[in-house]
Formats: C-alpha cells, structure tokens, sequence
C-alpha cells in the first residue's frame, strides 16, 4: 500500500541511502534556504519573551559563529557544548556552531555536577556555553562561557563548506538501559529528520507550534524546532513545561503542530479542563507507548486533529516510523505506523527491531558503545516487535522489560495497555518482581486521574478480562507520580 502522500513518497537514490530530491546538504543550508524564503517572517520566540524573525535569527547566529571561530578557535569538527533550558540563545548558539563547521553538544541542564563533568569529559568540547542558572554544576577547570554573552563577543565569520556526512549534533542517550551512549548525528540524518516531518506531516510557512519538550532532546530539536524551520513556520518556546499554562497557548491557538512525549499530553489535557485547541491541526507523540485511551483525550481536547505517532530512537535522529495520515483509527491493534520514506526497519529471527536508512547514525561516539550495536548495517533498536504484511510496525517491549513467569514471557507494554483502559487510570508502569517459585512476576505501578478511586483487586479483575491469568499482576502499587528522565521516559530501573 502506498500509504504516504506523493511530496513524502518521492525519494531518490544517494550514496546507497533513499534521500529527498534537492534536500539541503547540511543544516546551516537548511535554515538559509528558509532565511531566503522567509526573511521577515517570524522564526522563533520566547513564550512572554523577546522574537526573532528569519533575517535575524540568522544574523544573530553570524555573529555568534564568529565569534566562536575568532574568539575560541572553533573549527570544522570542534565539539560546542551546551548547558542550556529551551531559549532563543540556545537556538541561536546551534545555528552558529553548524555554520562554524562545529558539532553542536546538548546536556541535559537536570544533570548533577558529576554527571555533567563525565559527559564533558567523554565529548571533550573545546568550548562550553552555559546559561547563568546552571554554572555551578561546570567545573572551574573547563572552557566555560556565558552563553549570552557570545552573542556580542565579536568577530567575523569564514564561511565553512560543509558536507552531509560531517558530523553536526552530539546527544547522549537517557541511559534508562544501562551507560548513557553518545549519539552522534550527521547533517544528513538531521536535514532527512526534518525533512521527513516536513513532508509526512504537510507542514507549511503558516505552520506555527510550541516546543515545551527539552531542546537538548531529540523531540524538542529535532523532532518539532528544525522541522517548523525548515518549512518557513513558527517556533514558540517555552522555557521550562508547565501543563496549565501549555494548554492555554494551545487553545488561543498558538500551534497548528504539536510534538512531545505521552506524558505531556496526558498532563496537559488534565490541566486543560473545559478548554479546547480548535487550531491544532497535526500532533506527534512518541518516546514511550502511546495508548488509545491518550490519542482519544488529545482528539478530545483537539477536536479533528490528525495524531501521529513517532517511533524511534536519539540514534534515528527521530523519526524511523510514524504513523501514516488518517490512520490512528484504523491501524492494526497498537502499531505506531510504518517507516518513513528514507529509512527501513526489520524484525529478525529473535523478534528484534532493527533500522537503517538517512536518519540513522552510521556509529556512535565510541568504539565501546558500537560493539554489538549494528548487525550489516541494521541498528538494533532493543525492542521486540512484529510487522505485518502492510509494513505495520508493533512494538512489544524492551527486550530487557519482558518479564519471564515460570518461561511464560510477558510483555510489559501489553499490561500496562490493559491497566490504563481502566477509566480511573492515568499512567501505569509494569515491571518484574523476583518470586522463588517463577522466577519473576509482574508488578505494577499505577497513577490514578485526579479524584479517581480503585483498588488493588478492582483493577486487578478489570485486568483478568482482557490478559491471561498469567499476565495479571500479582502486585499494584499506587503513586502519584512515575519517576521519568528529562525526555518523559519512565525510568523503570528506579522501579525495579
């Protein structure tokens, strides 16, 4: 089935990998050819706060690349880190080292000290901008600059000829599986990222949206900032997730696109009340399962909206499957969708899903981190999965989430699926409990919506409906909160 519209499905052939006909070759030609298109319009802005358009944001990011070629000799592959919530400095300071020839670095501003020293030591930058609020977590040791102040430190930027295979941005992994891994993307996988949303998702220069995903995250940047960039729209950020206040910039209409995690949509459609977005045109949600019972409150809150989910991984620079247009309904049982025009994915004989294609990296940061990592090409994603005859692709688990009862494997993901059909439950997290008889049990966590009431039991029962005896959990705890990482994902080896 040629289930993507004629602008998404027309690939042509480079190097071995499927690409966009006439896509830019690297980011800083990205955003130039919208600066050419688009000059006077809005770019970006901070939600209360100041506003660039195209001509300016690009301006602002000349100076500053200058600045980071005169001041601290920054060169094609030097590595420019990043301290940083979302804001137009941070955006402007990743323009600025692409168009030096730099890699751009972003740490996660949630990080304690020891943590950051140990990403800074792993990605050794030459130099580090930091904002203000987290200049206590760097070491006095290290090339540390206020982030603000380049924007006015001088000099005159030397045009770099850069190449899409050069690599562009550098992000750690959450590291909810084990070592946080670098992850380092190319130009090509970023410009094939965001030109991948731009076609799927028909965005335009009327696109306008609000980022309150971390930009120093892959759904933040590279899933929502780059492509609205790309296509000559709007970029509202907001510095720090609040769910009352996103769902007042939501209804007054100030995104027609959407993209975050499951749980900020969960969180914001419970602050939303009686309040609607009438002007949201396309939602994404990825980075965790996304369940009918979410998609139905998003469309409730958004009445008409095309939802779509993402899936992938920091390695796909995003997106590797998504949900096709009109399908959200329609799909078979809870697939995320098929592959994105320019990338593949498989399931191999163990049931492993497996990626290649222009968004995937072609190696990590590390040779440790790439051992066993790619299998002729394929990345290895880590999670079980099928794909049916169409291309659907489902996703089971984590290979290291599937709980073994007794050699009766039990996907984690399926039992949380079954829980949250429940109407009083808001979230819930499976994982195994160790039991001298099986082996391991299921145990599951559970947040109730606000001024719901269950039991233990009740949902217990509710489960026994829909899964066989063996998948029900043996044990539901209640809380008010699942532990996430920045990206929203819940970090099960806390729960464990």
């Amino acid at each position: 089935m040629d289930l993507w519209p004629p602008r998404a499905a027309e690939v042509v052939e480079r190097d071995g990998l499927r690409v966009y006909p006439a896509q830019p070759e690297t980011l800083g030609e990205l955003i130039e050819r919208a600066v050419q298109r688009h000059g006077s319009a809005t770019a970006a802005a901070e939600v209360g706060g100041r506003t660039l358009a195209y001509e300016q944001l690009w301006e602002e990011s000349e100076q500053v690349a200058g600045a980071l070629q005169q001041r601290f000799g920054v060169g094609p592959g030097d590595r420019v880190a990043f301290v940083a919530a979302n804001c137009l400095d941070l955006l402007v300071g990743l323009i600025a080292t692409w168009r030096a020839g730099g890699v751009a670095v972003t740490l996660n501003t949630k990080y304690t000290r020891p943590e950051l020293e140990k990403q800074l030591s792993q990605c050794a930058p030459r130099v580090v901008l930091v904002e203000p609020e987290w200049l206590e977590k760097i070491s006095e040791d290290s090339n540390a600059h206020v982030l603000s102040d380049v924007r006015d430190s001088g000099g005159l930027l030397e045009p770099v000829q850069g190449r899409a295979e050069d690599p562009a941005l550098l992000m750690f992994t959450s590291g909810t599986t084990g070592r946080s891994k670098g992850v380092l993307q190319s130009h090509l996988n970023l410009v094939s990222a965001a030109e991948t949303y731009v076609r799927c998702l028909d965005l335009g220069p009327e696109e306008t949206t609000v980022v309150a995903a971390p930009m120093f995250h892959a759904t933040g940047l590279n899933g929502q900032s780059l492509p609205v960039l790309a296509a000559g729209g709007s970029v509202a950020i907001m510095r720090r997730f609040d769910a009352e206040a996103l769902a007042e910039l939501l209804a007054s209409g100030q995104a027609s696109f959407f993209h975050a995690a499951p749980t900020i949509y969960a969180l914001t459609t419970e602050a939303a009340g009686d309040l609607r977005a009438r002007d949201l045109r396309v939602c994404v949600s990825g980075g965790s399962f996304v369940s009918r019972a979410l998609v139905d409150r998003v469309r409730a809150f958004a009445p008409a909206v095309d939802f779509r989910i993402s899936y992938g991984m920091t390695e796909t620079s995003s997106p590797a499957v998504l949900t096709p247009p009109g399908w959200i309904e329609d799909r078979p049982g809870d697939a995320v969708g098929i592959a994105v025009p320019v990338d593949e994915v498989r399931v191999d004989d163990e049931g492993e899903i497996q990626f290649r294609g222009a968004t995937v990296i072609p190696s990590y940061d590390s040779a440790e981190a790439n051992e066993g990592a790619f299998v002729d090409g394929w990345l290895r994603s880590g999670d079980l999965g099928k794909i049916d005859r169409d291309g659907f692709v489902t996703v089971l688990d984590r290979i290291k989430d599937m709980i073994n009862r007794g050699a009766e494997k039990i996907s984690s993901l399926e039992v949380e699926a079954a829980l949250c059909a429940h109407p009083a439950v808001a979230e819930a997290a499976v994982v195994a409990k160790p039991d001298d008889i099986y082996g391991e049990l299921p145990r599951a966590i559970v947040v109730l919506d606000a001024d719901a009431e269950t039991s233990e039991a009740e949902l217990q029962e509710f489960a026994a409906e829909r899964l066989a005896k063996f998948k029900v959990p043996a044990e539901i705890t209640f809380t008010d909160e699942l532990p996430r990482n920045a990206g929203g994902k819940v970090e099960k080896s806390r729960l464990r």
